[in-house]
């Protein structure tokens, strides 16, 4: 016969990594001869940004960095992120294990042999590069990333789950007023989506 019970203990270790669950697993294994029992404790961390959701506005200074927001910063684990383009003009941002993970998948799905394959590869891993947060939760973008998303001084953020996305604020207008019928028409599709 065995026994397992799990607990979970939300607890606050520190600023940068807010989120820690302590499981503790008691078990009892009775065998014919012998009778073990004992406790283990395990902390385990939870990183990247698996709940990340808002919209947010920050500025950028001449020197291409942006302050990120507060409830930003509490949800990320990590002092870096990998910044790339994206398909829609903005530049899109993930923490190291959402990057290995989709970069992973995005290399296993495409072929050195296949056009299109090699055009999304140049567009989405070749121009990654890693950022990180400085002393005053601010990230450089690359000269060549700030072209291509066209990065003046006002921006949105938007936290999308397990990535950021970040728009210039005018361009980013622009995108939802250009998309407005076919964002309706797009969740229209997703009619199977129950509360």
């Amino acid at each position: 016969m065995l026994t397992i019970q799990m607990l979970r203990k939300k607890v606050n270790t520190s600023q940068k990594s807010p989120f820690f669950f302590i499981y503790s697993i008691d078990f009892t294994y009775i065998s014919d001869k012998m009778v073990f029992s004992g406790k283990w404790w395990e902390l385990v961390g939870v990183s990247g940004m698996e709940m990340l959701t808002g919209e947010y506005r920050n500025k950028m200074d001449e020197k291409g960095r942006i302050p990120f927001p507060s409830r930003m910063r509490a949800e990320l684990t990590e002092g870096s992120l990998m910044v790339t383009q994206s398909p829609d003009g903005c530049l899109w941002l993930f923490t190291m294990p959402e990057w290995k993970e989709f970069s992973s998948k995005l290399m296993e799905s495409a072929s050195p042999f296949n056009p299109n394959s090699r055009l999304v590869l140049r567009r989405l891993i070749a121009p990654a590069q890693p950022v990180e947060f400085d002393k005053a939760w601010r990230i450089s973008i690359p000269q060549s990333l700030r072209d291509y998303a066209s990065l003046k001084k006002d921006c949105v953020i938007l936290g999308i789950n397990k990535y950021i996305e970040i728009w210039d604020a005018e361009k980013y207008e622009a995108y939802l007023e250009q998309t407005d019928l076919s964002f309706r028409e797009a969740t229209e599709e997703l009619g199977n989506i129950c509360f």
